[in-house]
């Protein structure tokens, strides 16, 4: 993601994908601790989850966001050098 992109911009780009046949995205946002998961027939809102499964699509992965969220939270925004709003995670396994 660029660093002009903005949450609805990158909400829109979660969308399309899953339009596009993506069975499983993450839109995460440390500064929020809140999490979009996109799924071929939802979106489900996390707030503050400790961790994120592959499920189905990638089995026996997990995602341990607890030190993203630590680490993002003891930053002081205004001293970085990069613009970290979003990350997003999507896999597309046929």
């Amino acid at each position: 993601m660029s660093a002009n992109d903005n949450l609805e911009t990158t909400q829109n780009k979660m969308q399309e994908y899953r339009e596009n046949g993506v069975r499983l995205g993450w839109l995460i946002d440390p500064k929020m601790q809140q999490v979009e998961i996109y799924r071929s027939q939802a979106v489900e809102v996390l707030q503050s989850p400790t961790t994120l499964s592959g499920e189905d699509v990638l089995p026996g992965f997990v995602l341990d966001l607890r030190d993203i969220f630590k680490n993002l939270l003891a930053v002081n925004y205004s001293e970085l050098s990069l613009n970290i709003n979003h990350y997003i995670y999507s896999a597309n396994v046929s």
